[in-house]
């Protein structure tokens, strides 16, 4: 039985900016509607921060056929994503690390 080494690399990158708040600008005509507008732009703001993906991924493996169906697969992934205030892909509004993730992965890959 013998392994199969592999690697790849991935970047995400957003390309375009973040929506266009212009529209939600205070008028200066009532200082409660300039109120509820900046906190709007604000929610906005956070909202597309927390949707931005971009991130950096490299990934090295070994995997062996332990059938014509199964394979062992042993991977180990490193990623980094904008800054620790954009989590990527990560289920968190921020991340109390520096914004680098190492991942060990140990998967049975099975077609049926």
């Amino acid at each position: 039985m013998t392994g199969l080494p592999y690697a790849s690399m991935a970047r995400d990158r957003r390309t375009s900016p973040l929506l266009d708040t212009t529209v939600l600008r205070p008028n200066g005509i009532d200082a409660g509607v300039d109120g509820v507008l900046a906190e709007i732009r604000n929610a906005v703001y956070t909202a597309g921060s927390a949707t931005d993906y971009s991130n950096r991924a490299l990934s090295v493996g070994v995997r062996w056929n332990q059938r014509r169906d199964m394979a062992l697969k042993l991977q180990h992934d490193w990623l980094r994503t904008p800054s620790t205030s954009q989590s990527a892909y990560l289920a968190a509004r921020s991340t109390t690390f520096d914004n680098r993730l190492r991942l060990f992965s140990n998967t049975l890959d099975y077609v049926f």
